[in-house]
């Protein structure tokens, strides 16, 4: 991935319509999470526990072992094709888990790609299966007895929906962010003020961590206002 990162990035931009800086910072952080989830392979170990506590345990000792849970269902996001796609690839190959990937409807062309270039790198075929369909369609996979684990990121209305659905499979949920930002009046509010435009307009604010309100001390507040409107910025 970092030898083809450009070709990731443009592939990202592409689809997804993000700025080509951008893409590409998105394509080196997923470099970051795969070579994250290597590392964190090495620390799957078993721990021996003492027995003796009990008069029965006396010269016993026990263990304790990581096993992988099973197959994955993942459900990514359209706004991060490639990243956080990662996210969820990286760390079930890491603990030994096959996948079922469905990506965003909108962005699946970058998954197809990451999910050929883990083929290359020696994965065996079918342990990574992407799956391009609806959520409607995708929601046989979080039905699916055969399925031990639910991974999703997105709205709080379906990833609240996909726990309900699935009361006996462990689900993790990323969903909806809330990013407010308060400004003090001693604050450096001038330099606070370029940096919300960014943390709240790039990629259009499609992003989960992105500025979405500002509460701003009166005695600044004109000031600051018309700093934000005065702040220009571009991304290539």
């Amino acid at each position: 991935l970092a030898e083809r990162h450009e070709e990731f990035a443009q592939s990202i931009s592409s689809e997804s319509a993000k700025p080509i800086t951008t893409a590409r910072v998105e394509a080196q952080r997923a470099v970051d999470t795969i070579r994250f989830s290597a590392a964190e392979a090495r620390t799957f170990t078993g721990e021996m526990v003492p027995l003796d506590a009990s008069s029965a345990g006396i010269g016993k000792i026990g263990f304790t072992k990581r096993v992988p849970i099973g197959v994955i269902g993942a459900i990514s996001p359209f706004n991060f094709p490639l990243n956080l796609v990662c996210h969820k690839i990286a760390p079930a190959v890491a603990a030994g888990c096959p996948v079922v990937l469905k990506p965003a409807s909108s962005t699946p062309l970058t998954a197809l790609k990451i999910a050929r270039l883990f083929e290359e790198a020696g994965l065996p075929p079918g342990w990574l299966n992407v799956v391009t369909c609806s959520g409607r369609v995708a929601n046989h996979m979080v039905l699916h007895p055969d399925v031990a684990m639910i991974t999703f990121t997105g709205s709080p209305e379906v990833g609240w929906g996909i726990r309900a659905d699935a009361p006996r499979k462990r689900v993790s949920l990323e969903l909806g962010n809330n990013a407010p930002v308060i400004i003090e009046a001693d604050g450096d509010w001038r330099a606070a003020a370029t940096k919300i435009a960014v943390g709240g307009y790039s990629f259009a604010g499609q992003t989960c961590i992105s500025v979405q309100r500002v509460y701003v001390q009166r005695g600044v507040h004109e000031d600051f206002v018309a700093a934000l409107a005065d702040t220009h910025f571009f991304c290539a």
